[in-house]
C-alpha cells in the first residue's frame, strides 16, 4: 500500500504556522511599544499613526493587527497585566 501525501495541503499548513507565529509576534512587539505611550499620555493622548510611527510601521500594517485604537488601548492593557 502506498502512502498518498497532499503535499499542497503539507505546504499550507506550514506556511499557515509560519505566518501566524510571525503575527504574533509583531502584535507583541506593537503592544510593548504602545503600552508606554499609554501610560504616558492616555487613550486620548496616543493616535494609531504615533503608535505605528514608534512601531516603525504603516497605520495600515497597524490596522491589519487591530481593528480600531479602542482594540489595541485594550488589548495593550490585558497584555500588561498578563506580562507582570
Amino acid at each position: 500500500m502506498k502512502l498518498k501525501i497532499n503535499w499542497t495541503f503539507v505546504k499550507a499548513h506550514f506556511y499557515k504556522s509560519r505566518i501566524s507565529n510571525h503575527s504574533r509576534k509583531s502584535r507583541e512587539n506593537i503592544l510593548d511599544l504602545a503600552i508606554p505611550l499609554f501610560a504616558k499620555a492616555g487613550f486620548d493622548g496616543v493616535s494609531m499613526r504615533d503608535v505605528a510611527s514608534k512601531s516603525e510601521l504603516t497605520p495600515a500594517a497597524l490596522y491589519y493587527h487591530f481593528k480600531d485604537k479602542e482594540a489595541l488601548y485594550l488589548k495593550s492593557v490585558m497584555y500588561a497585566f498578563e506580562k507582570n
